[in-house]
């Protein structure tokens, strides 16, 4: 099960991405997550399928439970965050509401893969043309809609190893802020701090950083 909260539609994903490496284990083949995305309700993975004989004890180590709001002895060196990943043979209840899962704990995507999704790519590849589409306005629609479905991809893959995605706007009301903070700008002073950050590809205004939540603390000061 997903919790419906900020974040919904990644848990969401994991939850798919844990199906279908279940699915594959049963035939002694492991996936690698390529890409990750959703629109609206649509969720959508694409991975790679490769053959192994431990197939399941992989797919195993990549399994586990969402939780939410977790307190600083079940966050241990995540404390703070709002989410945390643990593995599946954490013992959580299930009955609890603040638990999501199982689901797919590893990478959702693959950052070489990711890094080649630009705007300007996405464009050459699929952006319509003067001689297919004769209407001005319809085709600067059409390229705008193409340009957004790769928005931030080759931007996050430089973080797509980390599973904190941070919400902006959940950060403003949880810390009583008077405005959520600039993704890019609040990236930009993870980074400048030695972390990897980067403005997700997200259907809210977020982030994804291995920040400690230490210094997303000390990186909000300076945004």
């Amino acid at each position: 099960r997903a919790r419906l909260d900020e974040i919904a539609h990644d848990t969401g994903l994991r939850i798919l991405l844990a199906s279908v490496a279940r699915c594959a284990a049963r035939h002694d083949k492991v996936i690698e997550p390529l890409i990750s995305t959703w629109d609206s309700h649509h969720l959508r993975v694409s991975v790679r399928v490769r053959k192994s004989l431990d197939s399941a004890s992989i797919v195993e180590q990549n399994l586990g439970w969402r939780i939410a709001n977790p307190s600083d002895v079940e966050a241990g060196e995540n404390a703070g965050h709002g989410h945390i990943l643990v593995p599946l043979d954490t013992i959580v209840d299930k009955t609890d509401k603040r638990i999501s899962g199982p689901l797919w704990t590893g990478q959702i995507g693959d950052a070489e893969v990711m890094a080649s999704m630009t705007e300007e790519r996405a464009l050459e590849l699929c952006g319509p043309t003067e001689e297919i589409c004769d209407d001005e306005s319809e085709l600067r629609l059409r390229r705008r809609a193409i340009a957004r479905s790769v928005r931030h991809l080759a931007e996050e893959s430089s973080a797509i190893h980390s599973g904190n995605l941070v919400v902006v706007d959940s950060l403003a009301s949880r810390l009583q802020l008077p405005a959520p903070p600039s993704p890019t700008k609040l990236a930009e002073a993870l980074v400048a701090l030695g972390h990897c950050a980067a403005v997700a590809a997200y259907g809210k205004p977020a982030i994804r950083t291995d920040a400690p939540w230490d210094s997303i603390l000390s990186a909000l000061k300076s945004v």
